[in-house]
């Protein structure tokens, strides 16, 4: 099985499809090699440029498995499983035990437990998407990359790296070589034409409610006590914070998984300039973690997020204005995971 992270994101789920074929390609094994999103069927429907991409490519949703479709757990037990994880290199709270069955990692994210990595074959590398990584290994059997393939792998690439635009700070050499070699398969490409179209499908937000807004790009850490989400949402925060109706979901959110406190990223791209606005929030309906990690967040150091205070008239809600707009929750998740299990987070 090759794997995904929980979010579900466009990178996570091309790197998915693409490595698992190209896996079912050159391995000469009677192994079935199955690509897992790993979120459920409902919340797929969420990922805007990932449904808009998947079509534009002529991959038909229903021919995809979902998490819901296949009992990792069973497989695992009757020893017949075999994980491979892609854009992430630590399973969430809820697949920990399934630790065991990982055979190899492909990532771009920092690595918490290099212990556990270093005993499982593994590519991580600090690129600006996992694609680029999944793109080099298929790129040397050149025979195995048609239009299709190339035109999935660029355009994640693209948007993950804002149109590898050195202003945004999350392009590398890597992803730049990548992108131009993958570039030579699609006929009549237009580099800024694809991102403009999967940066407007990702940030069309119009049609999902605060509680679908919530479930589109979350994902969830714990130290055993204390347990928080961590959601991405395309767009500004400073009025949305503020509305009854998201507020609500927020709490809602809390009490269904039991979270001690809820980071909210926003983000918007400047169009014309190709720069990354951001924001962060932090609701604790309790207010018990808030200033806590609220002064870890600003004090963060080497490099700092460059937060400014933004009021806003709610109590269980800290609103900043992200300065240091090359950090995201690549940065930030790592961040407070190592807050969660420090001193600083014990009340």
């Amino acid at each position: 099985v090759v794997m995904g992270n929980e979010s579900c994101d466009l990178d996570s789920v091309v790197s998915s499809l693409v490595f698992a074929y190209f896996l079912y390609k050159v391995n000469k094994t009677t192994e079935f090699i199955v690509p897992v999103l790993n979120v459920c069927r409902k919340d797929l429907l969420l990922r805007t440029e990932v449904v808009y991409f998947l079509k534009k490519t002529n991959i038909d949703l229903e021919h995809l498995m979902c998490e819901e479709d296949i009992n990792l757990q069973a497989l695992k037990h009757q020893n017949r499983l075999k994980l491979i994880i892609v854009d992430h290199n630590a399973l969430s709270e809820e697949q920990t035990s399934l630790q065991g069955t990982i055979v190899q990692i492909i990532d771009h994210h920092k690595v918490n437990n290099p212990e556990a990595i270093n005993r499982i074959d593994s590519k991580i590398e600090d690129v600006g998407s996992c694609s680029t990584l999944i793109a080099e290994e298929i790129l040397k059997f050149p025979n195995l990359i048609d239009s299709q393939i190339a035109l999935l792998l660029l355009g994640t690439i693209l948007l993950d790296t804002v149109c590898l635009q050195e202003s945004a700070k999350r392009v590398t050499e890597k992803d730049k070589v990548v992108a131009a070699k993958l570039e030579k398969y699609i006929k009549d490409i237009n580099k800024e034409e694809l991102f403009q179209e999967l940066l407007h499908a990702k940030f069309d937000t119009s049609n999902l409610s605060p509680e679908q807004l919530l479930r589109k790009d979350t994902k969830y850490i714990s130290n055993g006590a204390t347990n928080v989400a961590i959601a991405s949402l395309p767009l500004l925060l400073k009025d949305i914070i503020q509305d009854d109706e998201f507020l609500l979901a927020l709490e809602q959110l809390s009490i269904q998984k039991n979270l001690s406190f809820i980071v909210v990223l926003g983000s918007q791209i400047v169009e014309d300039k190709g720069l990354v606005k951001r924001q962060i929030a932090i609701y604790d309906k309790s207010q018990q973690f808030l200033n806590k990690v609220t002064s870890y967040l600003v004090g963060l150091e080497n490099p700092s997020l460059c937060l400014c205070h933004v009021p806003v008239p709610i109590s269980c809600v800290q609103l900043f204005e992200q300065e240091n707009s090359s950090l995201s929750r690549k940065f930030i998740l790592p961040a407070i995971q190592k807050h969660l299990y420090s001193e600083n987070c014990v009340t």
